[in-house]
């Protein structure tokens, strides 16, 4: 894209974010682009600081945000009369948008498909890990303080099996890298359709199927009403001996008492969860105790130098707004009934 400035009217524009968040999302680069499409009449503004005062922004057109946003409830919309589209540089802005925000109609622009590529690569690294057994091999090693050889050979990543749970974004990125490997690809998705699968070199399938068949399973379905806790005991339990399941979606689509007892069972079955039903500072879950579930505090989104991939996103989107372009990462309120 061009990195002009553009010559027009600048929208007015509120970046209602930390401020050193906006330091650490925005480059020098993409910081001068976005004053050079949008009048900023003032410095970021902290949500805490906007939630605590009563100031109302009458000529705000155009919300440059990210985690910590309050939700744009009639009380918020009524502070910004004049707001046309939130620039929401994070993944899942599902808790802030309402039916109000819908209403008005407020656009949204988000930067999930910048944050799926860290996940999809942190997924795609976990399951050649999960493949080999890494995990339970390192704790047979640590165990016994010596090299010793697995009770089972690991499966490997020739002609072994991985199922993908969810072909969204993320799925389908991973989807992609597995294919620079000689492994079989299975996907649950009632949502996709067979040609798209097809394309990606998967073969759909249930999920009863997905966690029968394959050496790993990776999950990467939404948050919904219909996903939650759809993940349930008797999968697990029938899981291939020293199959691994991994969980970079979120904590609520398993029953985490289930997992639980179906790890005791099958010590045999390694969990690999980046997420946790609840991940609240000092919230703790029984899963820790367990030798056999591997937990990673929710890092395979975003992180460090990764966070500018997000802001880069949502600058190339202000720039196809104020240019009057077809938006790429604009959500609809038909996307969001299926998105995370």
């Amino acid at each position: 894209m061009s990195k002009n400035p553009i010559n027009m009217n600048k929208p007015s524009a509120l970046c209602l974010m930390e401020p050193q968040m906006f330091e650490d999302l925005f480059s020098e680069e993409d910081k001068a682009r976005l004053n050079s499409m949008l009048d900023f009449s003032e410095s970021p503004l902290a949500p805490i600081d906007f939630v605590n005062s009563e100031r109302f922004f009458n000529d705000v057109e155009v919300i440059v945000s990210t985690w910590g946003l309050p939700p744009m409830d009639d009380a918020f919309l009524k502070r910004f009369p004049d707001l046309k589209i939130l620039l929401y540089t994070a993944g899942s802005v599902k808790e802030k948008v309402t039916s109000e925000s819908w209403d008005r109609p407020v656009r949204v622009v988000t930067a999930a498909a910048a944050n799926a590529v860290p996940v999809a690569e942190f997924a795609f690294a976990q399951i050649i890990l999960g493949l080999k057994n890494v995990w339970s091999a390192a704790a047979l090693t640590r165990r016994e303080q010596a090299f010793v050889a697995a009770p089972t050979p690991a499966a490997g990543t020739f002609h072994s099996t991985v199922a993908l749970l969810g072909l969204g974004h993320i799925g389908q990125m991973v989807a992609s890298r597995l294919k620079s490997l000689s492994v079989n690809v299975l996907a649950y998705d009632s949502c996709i359709e067979e040609s798209v699968a097809a394309d990606l070199g998967v073969q759909l399938c249930s999920m009863e199927d997905a966690f029968r068949s394959a050496d790993v399973v990776s999950c990467h379905l939404p948050f919904l009403p219909v996903t939650s806790k759809v993940i349930r005991r008797q999968h697990f339990m029938s899981m291939r001996p020293q199959a691994v399941f991994l969980n970079t979606a979120r904590g609520e689509v398993l029953d985490e008492g289930e997992l639980f007892d179906a790890l005791q069972e099958r010590p045999d079955v390694t969990a690999v969860l980046d997420v946790l039903q609840s991940e609240a500072p000092g919230s703790t879950s029984p899963l820790f105790a367990l030798p056999n579930a591997v937990i990673t505090p929710h890092i395979a989104g975003s992180l460090g130098r990764e966070w500018q991939r997000l802001g880069a996103t949502i600058v190339d989107e202000a720039e196809r707004y104020v240019s009057g372009q077809t938006l790429l990462h604009e959500l609809t309120l038909e996307k969001s009934k299926t998105s995370a």
